[in-house]
């Protein structure tokens, strides 16, 4: 094959690769959460295409506003997933697949869905992953340390032996102390009295009531 050929197939195969977009990263433009079970952004690409005119000029282009994007979070079994809230200018990371996943999207058939159409890498099919920053903007990382920014419930510090209590169940211990310090007594001076009150002294001192220690960013389920 001639070299003009071979020329002619490489700028072909090029226009049709610069078609092809599996990922990219975008900053979020709206966000939709009026279904709390199906959160919906709009977002917009934070780098522009290079596009290559048939004479091989160079130019710059932005890519269309990505809109009703679906955000994914990683969730496993049943009842078990980790969510937290998206804003606007946040950074995502699309995944746009080969295929449009809409129909299994709004009826999460057991079977294989039959796509609405057939354009393989379109950008209608991205899903969005609120997983990208910028350099030094992302999370502070702490060697050792698992950290949900935040709440600021750091797992792992100072040891790992380090463990979560449960409130009801300290509440109900301290109760139980405080109930048994508030009703106590001394022996007086005098051998086999008992003071009238829980502490010698003209004002006895007392606990109750015990203090709540209940966390306001912990919960269980069960």
């Amino acid at each position: 094959m001639d070299p003009e050929a071979l020329e002619a197939l490489r700028r072909i195969f090029e226009a049709q690769k610069s078609e092809i977009r599996v990922s990219l990263f975008a900053r979020i433009t709206r966000v939709d959460i009026s279904d709390p079970h199906t959160p919906l952004i709009d977002c917009q690409a934070v780098v522009k295409e290079t596009i290559e005119s048939p004479e091989g000029a160079r130019d710059l282009e932005a890519l269309p506003e990505f809109f009703e994007v679906p955000v994914m979070y990683q969730m496993g079994a049943p009842g078990f997933s980790i969510t937290f809230p998206v804003a606007v200018g946040g950074i995502v990371h699309l995944s746009i697949g080969m295929q449009d996943f809409s129909q299994w999207f709004l009826t999460n058939q057991p079977g294989a869905s039959e796509p609405d159409e057939f354009r393989p890498h379109a950008l209608d099919n991205a899903v969005a992953y609120p997983v990208g920053y910028a350099k030094g903007h992302g999370p502070e990382v702490v060697l050792g340390t698992m950290v949900i920014a935040a709440t600021q419930i750091h797992f792992g510090i100072p040891h790992a032996a380090l463990h979560l209590a449960i409130g009801e169940l300290c509440n109900n211990e301290f109760q139980r102390l405080v109930a048994n310090f508030d009703t106590h007594t001394h022996t007086s001076a005098v051998s086999g009295s008992p003071t009238s009150g829980p502490m010698d002294g003209v004002t006895p001192m007392v606990l109750s009531p015990a203090a709540n220690v209940n966390s306001g960013k912990l919960f269980t389920d069960g």
